[in-house]
């Protein structure tokens, strides 16, 4: 008796921990002594250590342990069949269960739902009818309640096991116990909005009756459409379980997929799918690959290679969209030998519209192998067809793509073999100059224009996919596609054009050529960035050498305009092939060193522009926006350097470049020149090719040591400083000076946006930049244009590090704006910017922006502000950033918060401006009228202190 104590005492303390071997050797020595024990024994080993772990497994606490302790009851559980097991689980069972269901503790309930669908329907086996039926009554209202319940967590488990119980013993529960469970499944917790938890388990508790009780589908075929909505669920985990629910519709005798959800909506939510973060749209768009795939690429002895790209052109024609999604995830599906057939089948489709274009050859029909009676096939496969076309050509990219890496594993040398075969010799070659040479053909005979401009960007993104077909190639297998590329290249840089070069060299340089390319973009730039300097200025230029000893040569020149976009976009570029050449750059000494070189020339170019002398003799003709940007370029490759060596850390090439606008570029910019506005944009006779969007960054946490304090940084002195000659400045060099800031805010926003480092630094020089603001006759179409850029960084400072003290120094120093001038619109974005940001950096910038308000603004001002709407043209800076938090819900409601703190600690701290903060509330009380369930809080919050 006290060995048996004892070693359960031991089993029980090692259970939580245990292995899943050990739990199954455990399990089968309680069963086995259980039923190999006297009476006595048997009767000591119930009560001390199966009753022990039958409460064990409803209370414990941690998912894990429960686990393990159900898992060591197992074989009493799964032995339920037996009458003697039976009359076991119901007397030790019955005194604690029922009582866990209605227990107060969630987790609890939890535990003893998984109990319940185990060890249904809990009866003694010498039971009658009556017996049997109170029990099946009792164990059908507990699960009821659990479906019910106010916890989302048993509301969940209480579905699975409603379902586990359906699957087993659906043809012995009553019909009504069937339709009550299937009720609050399918009809409440589907849509149930307050959990996704719970709308994902509903619908996969049916598709586990699905799978497994051929019974219910009678009943559930009426019900499942109502289920296919959830398809669109906002929740991945929901989308993901429908999409399963619909694979086992798929499998499932007397159901259609497409009946409970069409087609047509398939395709729209897998197009979706691919609009998301992941490469290839995710589990979902996986399991709707497969739902789809006997639909749009169908397998099998009778079907033929014509009738699968029958269906894969009806799908690129019908979606191409949801065609792209569904081909970057067929690797997953097919077999590499599949896909590969299907790319080179998909190669002759090309190949077939191009002949099909030249009236004189008319064989993609013999060629494809086609059904003779497809009569909307010929209409397909005609290269005027561009948009057909352009899906052909990223379905072949997005196939080839998803098995790159497979082709590189030993044993599939004969598909990738095969697929260079394929595309070797003069394949791309023809397809490539055909689409590069079709809008100029549309031109020559005077198509619409907005026909030709449409025909124009699908032809350039089919001679995208073809060179990155290209690039998974060696040179060799291509040659006739290379020499055509530096042909073209060669051509467009003697007689001009609109071709845009930055694909086709960026395939030279992934070729090897980096070199030669970046040499000769680098010589196509210089003359047009330096032309301001004289020849003593310029650093002497030597003969550099590539890799192997091999000296890079110029084997184009081109426009400085054009040089300049290509090297933009492959700076900027997420295409394959940029991003390619771009790596080659970073890695290339003698390519880096080169363009480097010409790049920073333009520094000296600006600081040229500021001379008097600048604007006399033949430099007057000069095109300034080539240096600029240049240098914006510059700021780019050395952020792109600095990051491609795997240091975040502000390197001193960022910081000189910006204590270079600090001491050379911003004196110019506090210079106040009598005559009339300037307008920015005639200072460039070319859009600049630089993207200015800024993505969204990672969530990082603040830096400690970045913490920043305005007794640190004092510009008072500043404005003294400079030692230009300002009676020569002229308001040219003054619009140079804002674009050159411009560009530098918005780079090093960009720095800061992807991680990087080195904000104490950044802060240290932008704070000197604030005098531009300052002066009251500082020129407001300058300032239009420095805000945004200066406000943009400013808003990931404050994501960054959450500190405000550029926010501050903003709206202290900025002149007053005109009331609906652009500036007034450009702070609002500030202000609005950062209040759809995360609630910890709308609190810091509410706080900032109250606070320079308190010291800066009266509360006559606030009262009076109606009638100073009408009577004045003018407000500070701070007053519409004060304005626009007041006129925004979660803004609001950050003020009456931040306001409330602060006057209930007046007693403690004291505060100067009470009277002004209080008329806040005042005012946040009238605007509250119209801010909805924003306008309530705020309300309650106000009278809470006003009282």
């Amino acid at each position: 008796e006290s060995l048996a104590i004892d070693l359960h005492r031991s089993i029980r303390t090692q259970i939580p921990q245990a292995k899943k071997y050990l739990l199954e050797s455990y399990s089968d020595i309680y069963l086995k002594v259980w039923k190999e024990s006297t009476d006595e024994i048997r009767k000591i080993i119930e009560e001390q250590a199966l009753q022990d772990l039958m409460y064990a497994v409803l209370h414990f606490e941690k998912a894990s342990s429960v686990k393990a302790a159900r898992a060591t009851l197992t074989p009493f559980h799964q032995g339920r069949k037996s009458p003697e097991i039976e009359e076991l689980l119901y007397r030790m069972y019955s005194p604690i269960l029922w009582r866990a269901l209605n227990a107060a503790n969630p987790l609890v309930r939890v535990n003893a739902s998984a109990i319940l669908a185990e060890t249904f329907p809990l009866r003694k086996p010498s039971g009658n009818n009556a017996h049997v039926e109170e029990c099946i009554e009792r164990a059908t209202d507990a699960l009821q309640s659990l479906l019910r319940d106010s916890d989302p967590r048993v509301r969940t488990a209480g579905a699975d096991a409603s379902a586990r119980i359906l699957l087993d013993f659906w043809t012995a529960l009553p019909s009504e116990s069937i339709r009550r469970l299937l009720n609050e499944i399918i009809t409440k917790h589907a849509s149930d909005a307050s959990s996704s938890v719970v709308r994902a388990s509903a619908v996969s508790a049916v598709t586990l009756l699905l799978k497994s009780c051929r019974h219910s589908h009678a009943v559930l075929r009426s019900l499942l459409p109502s289920l296919g909505n959830l398809l669109h669920d906002k929740s991945e985990r929901v989308r993901l379980s429908v999409a399963h629910m619909l694979l086992a519709v798929k499998n499932t005798k007397g159901i259609k997929f497409y009946h409970v959800v069409p087609v047509q909506t398939l395709l729209t939510r897998l197009a979706v799918e691919g609009e998301g973060h992941h490469p290839t749209g995710g589990p979902v768009a996986s399991a709707l690959t497969g739902l789809l795939l006997n639909s749009y690429f169908p397998q099998g002895e009778n079907i033929t290679g014509a009738i699968q790209v029958q269906r894969t052109l009806h799908l690129l024609s019908f979606n191409p969209k949801a065609a792209v999604v569904f081909y970057k995830n067929l690797y997953a599906h097919l077999s590499l030998n599949s896909i590969s057939k299907l790319i080179t089948m998909l190669l002759k489709c090309l190949r077939a519209a191009v002949r099909a274009d030249q009236p004189s050859d008319n064989k993609q029909i013999d060629l494809l192998r086609l059904p003779d009676d497809n009569t909307s096939l010929g209409t397909l496969l005609t290269a005027s067809n561009t948009t057909v076309m352009e899906s052909i050509t990223e379905t072949i990219c997005c196939l080839w793509v998803s098995i790159c890496d497979k082709l590189d594993e030993p044993g599939n040398e004969a598909c990738k073999n095969f697929l260079f075969e394929a595309f070797s010799g003069e394949a791309l070659t023809v397809l490539y100059a055909h689409f590069e040479n079709k809008p100029s053909f549309l031109y020559d005979n005077q198509a619409g224009d907005e026909v030709t401009k449409v025909t124009e960007t699908e032809c350039s993104k089919i001679c995208s996919g073809l060179l990155r077909c290209a690039a998974m190639m060696p040179e060799k297998n291509v040659s006739s596609l290379s020499q055509h590329i530096k042909s073209t290249i060669s051509d467009v840089a003697q007689k001009g054009g609109c071709l845009d070069i930055s694909l086709p060299i960026s395939l030279l340089c992934v070729w090897g050529h980096t070199e030669d390319i970046f040499m000769s973009l680098a010589s196509s730039m210089r003359s047009s960035i330096s032309g301001p300097l004289k020849a003593s200025h310029l650093p002497r230029t030597k003969r550099t050498k590539g890799k192997d000893n091999k000296e890079a040569k110029i084997i184009f020149d081109c426009s400085a305009l054009r040089a300049a976009k290509a090297l933009s976009k492959i700076l900027n570029g997420s295409d394959s092939l940029l991003v390619g050449a771009r790596e080659g750059l970073l890695r290339s000494e003698v390519s880096l060193k080169v363009v480097e070189k010409v790049l920073e020339e333009s520094m000296l170019s600006i600081e040229e522009t500021f001379k008097p002398t600048f604007y006399k003799g033949s430099s007057e003709n000069f095109d300034v926006s080539m240096p600029l940007l240049a240098f914006e370029l510059y700021m780019r490759l050395s952020m792109h350097k600095n990051g491609y060596q795997g240091d975040m850390e502000l390197n001193s090439n960022l910081h000189d470049l910006m204590q270079w606008i600090t001491s050379k570029v911003l004196p110019v910019l506090l210079y106040v020149h009598p005559l009339g506005d300037l307008n920015v944009s005639n200072i460039s006779g070319a859009e600049s090719p630089i993207s200015t969007q800024v993505p969204e960054p990672a969530r990082r946490m603040p830096d400690s040591n970045s913490a920043l304090s305005s007794d640190r940084f004092s510009s008072n002195s500043f404005l003294h400083s400079f030692t230009l000659d300002y009676d020569n400045v002229s308001p040219y060099s003054q619009a140079v000076a804002v674009v050159a800031v411009k560009s530098a805010c918005i780079v090093i926003s960009e720095w800061l946006a992807v991680g990087g480092k080195g904000v104490y630094e950044i802060v240290t020089e932008l704070l000197k930049w604030i005098p531009a603001l300052r002066r009251r006759t500082f020129d407001l179409n300058i300032a239009s244009e420095f805000i945004p850029a200066y406000g943009r960084l400013i808003v990931q400072v404050i994501k960054t590090t959450r500190d405000c003290m550029l926010l501050k120094e903003l709206l202290t120093h900025c002149a007053p704006v005109e009331s609906g001038s652009n500036e007034e619109k450009q702070i609002q974005e500030i202000v609005l910017s950062l209040l759809s940001c995360q609630t910890i950096y709308r609190e810091a910038a509410v706080s900032a922006i109250l606070e320079v308000a308190t010291s800066a603004l009266s509360p006559s001002f606030l009262q009076n502000e109606n009638e100073s709407k009408s009577s004045e043209l003018e407000f500070p800076a701070v007053h519409v950033a004060l304005s626009q938090v007041m006129h925004n819900g979660p803004g609001i409601v950050l003020l009456a918060r931040k306001i409330s703190l602060n006057l209930s600690q007046r007693d403690s701290d004291g505060i100067d401006d009470e009277s002004f903060q209080q008329c806040c509330l005042q005012t946040l009380l009238k605007e509250s009228a119209t801010m909805g369930k924003y306008g309530v809080e705020v309300r309650e919050i106000c009278n809470q202190i006003l009282k």
